[in-house]
């Protein structure tokens, strides 16, 4: 018999949802009918699934050592070729992903803030890239932080493009992904970008359009607010310097679509700097490598404020251009 302590960061869910989670290759229908044999109960008693557990709870699993550790997953683990000393193959291999170091901008026992680089995947794809996923696994592994993947993987809660840096929050527990789902959901968490543009631009409060996807690696299009066609999208801007040439402008976002501010933008005729899907690449004196856009500012729903840096090309067009950082 197995015994499995419901931590705080665990607790207000679903038994038979964190069952599934921790015995990730038991199928739905092997696990209730375990619930119904009371070959797994919850504090020694017969439970049915749709009990939701709480910090201390312990569920108590009549397994064989051999059911316990396949319906884990935790045999193909175990099955690893060693070719020559140090070097691995199979599942259980973690090669050392390291060109890009996790920058924290803030970390607690539920959350993670970062500042992610352009020119990286914020989530995996279908590619096979390094994400930022990776790199997270990566950081609390070598920070000594210990991570059971059957009950959580830790991961991040939202995307940004692959050539858009700034912050990303991610969730190192189930508690932070629940709490980051419902503050994504209800705008509670409040996410800022900065960017630089062509032209003057004007300060435009809840700039409504449709936005309709065209197909997978194909630029969206932007649409009147009244076409019968595409998602609603709903974005603020506020210029925060601009010599007629170039603004550099904040953006909020109301809704949060594919490609949203970059698209619409350019459907305003103010493509960002360096956008080459949306604009034509202008890219003023500083010939950025990617989209002038960075999620620069964070607001938590407590109304704790974070900021990530300006990447290199941008902080650099700001010297050029004198434009001074806002005190923060």
């Amino acid at each position: 018999m197995e015994e499995i302590k419901i931590t705080p960061a665990e607790e207000e869910q679903r038994l038979d949802k964190f069952l599934k989670r921790y015995f990730k290759e038991a199928s739905g229908s092997f696990l209730y009918k375990m619930l119904r044999k009371k070959n797994i109960t919850l504090n020694g008693k017969k439970a049915g699934g749709s009990e939701h557990i709480a910090s201390g709870d312990v569920i108590q699993v009549y397994f064989s050592e051999e059911t316990f550790r396949k319906m884990r997953g935790e045999e193909a683990q175990r099955n690893v070729v060693t070719n020559h000393p140090g070097e691995q193959k199979g599942a259980g291999s973690n090669p050392k992903l390291s060109p890009y170091a996790i920058q924290v901008i803030y970390e607690d026992e539920n959350f993670i803030l970062v500042n992610k680089p352009a020119g990286i995947l914020s989530q995996p794809d279908a590619s096979g890239r390094p994400s930022m996923n990776e790199y997270l696994m990566e950081y609390l592994e070598t920070s000594g932080q210990n991570v059971d993947v059957h009950r959580y993987k830790p991961s991040f809660c939202h995307r940004l493009d692959f050539n858009t840096s700034g912050l990303l929050l991610g969730a190192k527990t189930l508690k932070g992904a629940r709490l980051a789902s419902e503050s994504l959901k209800d705008r509670s968490l409040l996410k800022y970008y900065v960017c630089f543009t062509q032209g003057r631009m004007e300060d435009m409060e809840h700039v409504k359009h449709r936005l309709l996807r065209q197909g997978k690696n194909q630029p969206v299009k932007v649409l009147s607010r009244d076409a019968s066609q595409g998602q609603l999208i709903d974005t603020s801007y506020h210029v925060l310097w601009s010599n007629g040439d170039v603004s550099m402008v904040e953006v909020s976002l109301h809704t949060g679509k594919t490609h949203q501010i970059r698209s619409q933008l350019a459907h305003l005729r103010h493509p960002i700097l360096g956008d080459l899907k949306y604009g034509d690449g202008t890219d003023a004196k500083n010939h950025f490598s990617s989209q002038a856009l960075h999620a620069y500012r964070m607001v938590f729903p407590d109304g704790r404020e974070f900021f990530a840096p300006y990447p290199k090309e941008m902080k650099q067009l700001m010297d050029e251009l004198g434009i001074k950082e806002r005190s923060r």
